[in-house]
């Protein structure tokens, strides 16, 4: 009897902590992630901005819809001092992420809106439907891109990144198209560099790491020369956390940040 309520006390408390624990799913994202970006820039290692985000699936959908937020404080791109809020929208199908849209306002020190990017991603017409405002709400930039195959901006490509990570070792899946807030679109190639110790602002962390390599054509050599080039580092084990980003902040010309990912523990809210 002794031995029987131990096993039965191990069996409850084995199935209390697993149906606690989050499973990700087949894209590599949990129902609820929180965390926060340092970045710095390469050259000098000054603070350069703060972030915090999350990710939160949406109820009641056929298909998983993830919602994901950011804050950001510092500077960014050729904003100075500024604050920014981003939030997107993400589906599910077929183990990855396609954005639905994407939003980021950026804010001056007295409250003021300096810009608004948004993306509006529409499968049917195949299309990516991308504007810049003013701070009175104004235009100041439109452009509409060819949706050619799986396709992020950068506030959705550490997501998306988790997916392609899972799926490395098939050909197909090393490749995707980037919106720039420039705005551009870039064909990227994934290049798996296998696994490092990275040291990270966390410790050291063994780490998948990528190079990520737009491709400009029959100028893609000469060009590559010129570009710092892009590194992505994920955990080793599934979900793959996002663990650094090094390279361009926002697009060519931009300055070469590193951006260091740390999971925080919250409650969803």
């Amino acid at each position: 009897m002794y031995f029987l309520k131990i096993f039965l006390a191990l069996f409850f408390m084995t199935t209390a902590i697993s149906g606690n624990a989050q499973e990700p799913s087949s894209a590599s994202i949990l129902d609820f992630e929180y965390g926060k970006d340092i970045c710095v820039t390469k050259k000098s290692g000054h603070l350069r901005s703060e972030r915090t985000f999350s990710i939160k699936k949406l109820p009641g959908n056929n298909q998983p819809i993830y919602q994901i937020n950011q804050h950001g404080k510092g500077d960014y791109g050729k904003f100075k001092q500024v604050t920014w809020d981003a939030v997107a929208e993400v589906v599910e199908r077929g183990g990855f992420l396609y954005p639905n849209f994407s939003t980021q306002t950026i804010k001056n020190e007295d409250g003021t809106v300096a810009i608004k990017y948004e993306k509006i991603y529409d499968y049917r017409k195949k299309r990516i439907f991308y504007s810049a405002t003013n701070k009175d709400g104004k235009v100041i930039k439109k452009k509409i891109f060819p949706i050619k195959g799986k396709t992020v901006d950068d506030l959705t490509m550490g997501p998306f990144l988790k997916a392609v990570i899972a799926n490395r070792d098939k050909k197909e899946h090393l490749r995707y198209y980037l919106v720039s807030s420039e705005p551009k679109l870039y064909k990227i190639n994934v290049k798996d560099l296998g696994i490092e110790t990275l040291d990270h602002s966390s410790g050291a962390i063994e780490a998948i790491k990528v190079r990520l390599i737009p491709d400009f054509g029959i100028l893609t050599k000469v060009t590559s020369a010129l570009v710092p080039p892009t590194y992505f580092w994920c955990t080793t084990n599934s979900p793959h956390e996002v663990l650094r980003y090094e390279g361009l902040e926002t697009g060519l010309g931009s300055v070469c940040v590193i951006i260091d990912t740390e999971k925080v523990e919250r409650d969803q809210r």
